[in-house]
């Protein structure tokens, strides 16, 4: 009996006792296979090669020679086996993961603990993607980076105790959506890992697929390699019919040429003629032999199936485009699991089908997957899909659901379905697979319902054109739709246009008026304008529902970073602790793990302020093994990032450096500029630290430049008082001041609280500083002034007799003299009128308050008597006696730098 655990498509038994099916003429596509394995297991740098081809001509072959070669080069192989484009999303990447890694969550962790335990904190995540689609995956509030970001981390690290990875994906052109670009996002990171992906492809397929078309134009540009396998030349058709045949005879000229117009080449088809006449009794490999036309070839083959496996065939042509269950295929063909598996083994002995280990079902090779279908008549096909769509809404899998109930004509239940399975991939982070069921819906469902929803997805996709054309046919004054505009244009950068949609909404249905709210002080948060956040953040708690806890929390932790931020911590932690305390009261079904991990993450640094480092590590730890359970990628790089500033404050600097070189990688593969951008910020901090000014003047000034282009203007002041400290450490004063003048005014501005915490000796508040200064000013003069009017200097005063503080003559004690009153006078007079002094107004005001000033000069005392008769305010009257320089103190504090 032939074997049933071959899954190549393309590489079967030839049946009976016949040899395996020889590779004939692929030296020169073997030898090139070879070259990429080895050139990616010395160099540790991966890359893709795409193998291309009609279909049966050999590719799969091809690549299950490739793979045997990369397992004695010492590689990983796993292989990837793409079932239709109406599956599930990433249930191929699902299938291949559990072959390796196990399909119970023990069997996971005693995997990872053997080859990899540094993979030993994805376990939560690898456990929620295997499960079902529908049920766990789609609990979480996954993004799509995030699921690309941790399937590529665990497909990559859980082979870095081989020589490298070799990815076999069969037939890329029957991925699904999300399949497909998770594997676009992966190819982009192969340049600096040792994994080799080596794809299959039906060339006759690009042509109704232009995604893929468009990627693998996209790949060739960027470097990867095309493969192209063409079918045997006729030379080389004779040796193939030698060694397909059983007696191992020398084939007929005449056989071999008609065999060679009859197929032109192609292997599959080759085998199918060979093995239809060597098995037929007295039929010898001569030109006499009646040979079949092509088309004939599988039905000739089919036809030795008896009625019950033809049931069945046809079953499995339907189903096995979306599942490779054989209880589906039971369900499809309404008969039960004793006389389906009978039919499955008749078709694996009759070499139509084939099961694997763990007893997966597929077709011997999708040309005979297509022959069966064609032969199902419209009617029943069109039965078929429609049990093979209830057997797939049953179990969850509404993405196959709708596809089937498209085949079967049964629009409404396709749209019903098709509805749950995009607002299902959304919530799991499959938005390729949401878009491409929105678009089949589409037809069918009014834009006003299904635009905002089809909208949103665009935006997250970053198709900003489409998602803009999309939102000018919806209706204008709708609430959602402004939320739209106002999500649209923040993520072109049009923050003012996004804040002024959003205030707009405010004005629509009260029923989105808190998600409005939160969206205000998101924008606001974002751009530093912590006042506004917190108006908008208490708005919003004030309308939310006490039953609600996920949102009151969130609303709370939006105060308290608000909070944070302007430095006063104590509120900040009890706010935090407060949304902390809602949370934990939940069950964790219903927990919101996405604000959970934002509010630990937020207490960590709380405790990072205070330098309570073991606290802030297990808040960052917690967070981070949320963050990698609900593949938050940005989150995780966030964790990444704390973490390393965590045991740079533990002192453990190694160990720091570990987290912030993964920060950036991460960084980088999600292109997060400004998150970036802070690393850069915290190593400029670090280099300082070590006395390397000059490295860290220029990182700190990148990140400056980064958060410019961001316009977040609390992380553009913090930058800036970094620049302040590493410019004057290497000796650039003017450059100094300038940065640092820069951040203070900011932090008076915007009530950049924080900052005066962490940098006490940088930043302060400026209004504190002047009237600290103007007191001490105010204490000394009053000090001196006893003994100021002394006839003899020389003579001695004891400190008792200071502190006694002892009356002037005719003065009460503790006066102050005309220095701190006309001192005072320039500076509010600078003060109120924005530092732009009027001469004239001056001295009306000097004249007005000359009565109660003590102590006036002779100089003073002739400018106000000028004043008053009208004479030029500037003007010489001998000698100046020597107050006038102290009092113009406060000019200093307006003249720009």
């Amino acid at each position: 009996m032939p074997s049933r655990n071959d899954h190549s498509s393309e590489t079967t038994e030839a049946g009976g006792d016949s040899p395996r099916e020889p590779l004939i003429d692929r030296q020169l596509e073997l030898d090139l296979l070879r070259q990429h394995i080895a050139r990616v297991t010395e160099t540790g740098k991966g890359h893709a090669v795409l193998i291309l081809g009609e279909s049966g001509v050999g590719k799969s072959r091809l690549a299950a020679e490739a793979a045997a070669k990369a397992r004695e080069r010492g590689m990983t192989v796993i292989s990837v086996r793409c079932l239709g484009r109406g599956a599930e999303p990433l249930l191929p990447l699902k299938e291949a993961l559990a072959s390796h890694l196990g399909r119970t969550p023990d069997q996971v962790r005693r995997t990872l603990a053997r080859a990899a335990p540094h993979l030993l904190d994805a376990v939560p995540f690898i456990g929620a993607f295997l499960a079902s689609i529908g049920e766990k995956l789609a609990e979480g509030s996954f993004s799509l980076r995030g699921v690309y970001e941790e399937l590529s981390r665990i497909l990559i690290k859980a082979t870095s105790g081989s020589a490298g990875l070799f990815l076999l994906v069969d037939d890329l052109h029957a991925a699904d959506p999300d399949t497909l670009y998770f594997l676009n996002y992966l190819f982009r990171k192969l340049r600096q890992v040792p994994v080799l992906v080596a794809a299959t492809v039906q060339e006759e397929q690009l042509s109704d697929y232009s995604e893929l078309a468009d990627l693998m134009a996209e790949w060739s540009a960027a470097g990867h390699v095309t493969l192209t396998v063409v079918p045997l030349e006729r030379a080389h058709v004779g040796e193939y019919v030698r060694m397909m045949a059983a007696t191992g005879e020398q084939a007929d000229e005449a056989i071999v040429e008609r065999l060679f117009r009859l197929t032109g080449g192609n292997p599959f088809f080759l085998r199918e003629a060979v093995s239809l006449i060597t098995q037929s009794p007295g039929s010898p490999l001569t030109g006499d032999v009646v040979l079949p036309r092509a088309d004939a070839i599988l039905r000739r083959r089919l036809a030795r199936a008896d009625d019950m496996t033809r049931h069945f065939l046809r079953a499995a042509s339907v189903v096995l485009g979306t599942s490779d269950e054989l209880a589906s295929i039971t369900y499809v063909m309404e008969g039960d699991t004793k006389d389906a598996i009978a039919a499955l083994n008749k078709a694996c002995e009759l070499r139509l089908m084939r099961e694997g280990p763990h007893g997966e079902v597929s077709f011997v090779h999708a040309l005979m997957q297509r022959e069966v279908y064609a032969e199902i008549g419209a009617n029943q096909r069109r039965y078929l899909h429609a049990r093979a769509a209830e057997w797939s809404g049953r179990h969850g899998a509404m993405a196959s659901a709708a596809f089937h109930f498209e085949q079967a004509g049964l629009i409404d239940q396709m749209v019903k379905a098709g509805s749950q399975a995009a607002s299902q991939a959304e919530r799991a982070g499959m938005y390729h697979t949401a878009l491409m069921l929105y678009q089949k819906l589409r037809p069918h469902v009014s834009i006003e319902e299904l635009g905002p929803r089809l909208a949103d997805v665009l935006i997250v996709l970053g198709d900003w054109g489409e998602a803009e054309k999309l939102i000018g046919l919806l209706p204008v004054e709708d609430s959602r739709v402004r939320l739209l505009r106002s999500q649209h244009a923040f993520v072109r950068g049009d923050f003012d246009g996004a804040q002024a949609e959003a205030e707009m909404a405010l004005m629509g249905s009260s029923a989105e008026r808190i998600h409005v709210l939160i969206r205000l002080a998101d924008i606001a948060l974002y751009l530093g304008d912590f006042s506004e956040a917190q108006r908008y953040g208490r708005s919003a708690l004030d309308l939310s529902s006490t039953e609600d806890a996920n949102l009151r929390a969130r609303c709370h932790g939006i105060v308290a970073a608000t909070e944070y931020f302007g430095g006063d911590i104590q509120a900040a932690e009890t706010r935090f602790r407060d949304a902390l305390e809602l949370l934990e009261g939940l069950s964790e079904t219903d927990r919101d793990r996405v604000v959970h991990s934002t509010i630990l993450a937020n207490i960590g640094c709380v405790a990072e302020t205070r330098q309570e480092w073991t606290a802030a590590e297990h808040h960052h730890r917690e967070a981070f093994r949320l963050r990698r359970e609900i593949a938050d990628a940005r989150g995780v790089l966030q964790s990444l990032h704390a973490l390393g500033r965590v045991r740079l404050g533990a002192g453990d600097r190694n160990d720091a450096e570990r987290y912030f070189t993964e920060a950036e990688q991460v960084a980088d593969s999600l292109g997060e500029t400004l998150e970036r951008a802070k690393i850069w910020h915290t190593r400029a901090e670090l280099l300082l630290g070590d006395g390397d000014a000059s490295r860290a003047l220029e990182l700190a000034t990148s990140a400056l430049e980064a958060f410019t282009l961001s316009r977040t203007r609390y992380d553009i002041t913090h930058a800036r008082v970094t620049l302040s400290r590493a410019a004057r450490a290497s000796g650039q004063e003017r450059l100094a001041v300038q940065q640092g003048a820069l951040a203070r005014s900011s932090v008076q501005v915007m009530g950049y609280g924080l900052l005066c915490v962490l940098y006490q000796e940088d930043v302060f508040d400026l209004a504190g500083r002047i009237d600290g200064a103007l007191t001490a000013y105010a204490c000394g003069d009053a000090l001196g002034g006893p003994w100021e009017s002394l006839r003899n200097p020389n003579v001695g005063v004891a400190a008792s007799q200071i502190e006694q503080l002892p009356a002037r003559e005719g003065w009460p004690r503790g006066a102050t003299s005309d220095d701190t009153a006309l001192t005072l006078l320039v500076a509010h007079h600078l003060a109120d009128r924005d530092g732009d002094g009027d001469p004239a107004a001056f001295l009306a005001e000097l004249a007005g308050q000359e009565p109660a000033i003590r102590g006036l000069g002779p100089t003073t005392t002739a400018a106000i008597e000028r004043f008053r008769r009208g004479d030029a305010t500037a003007a010489s009257s001998g000698r100046a006696t020597n107050g006038a320089a102290m009092r113009a103190l406060p000019v200093g504090w307006v003249l720009p730098s």
